[in-house]
């Protein structure tokens, strides 16, 4: 035999929300979630540390990436004319 309860939306969501605080809670009191609680903490403060770059300096890094990007595009394109160029002439003394 199965009971289905039909309840409003707003209850349905406060009960949900009320398991889930309430599995949390639990789960924080294992030895898994105590360690899940220090890896946070500690997390927490790397990321304090972390020194960002300026607007400046991503900017210029960007500029850097980008030009590399096509001079690197370049070479490349250089040498598959070269190759493509290089078997063409190979193929006709065959």
């Amino acid at each position: 035999m199965q009971f289905y309860v039909n309840l409003s939306s707003s209850i349905h969501n406060t009960v949900w929300g009320l398991w889930l605080f309430l599995s949390m809670g639990i789960f924080l009191l294992t030895e898994k979630g105590i360690a899940f609680k220090g890896f946070a903490k500690d997390s927490i403060n790397e990321v304090k540390k972390v020194v960002w770059p300026t607007k400046q300096e991503t900017i210029q890094t960007t500029m850097i990436v980008i030009i590399m990007v096509a001079v690197t595009g370049v070479i490349l394109w250089m040498l598959d004319n070269l190759m493509i160029w290089l078997i063409a002439r190979l193929a006709h003394l065959a």
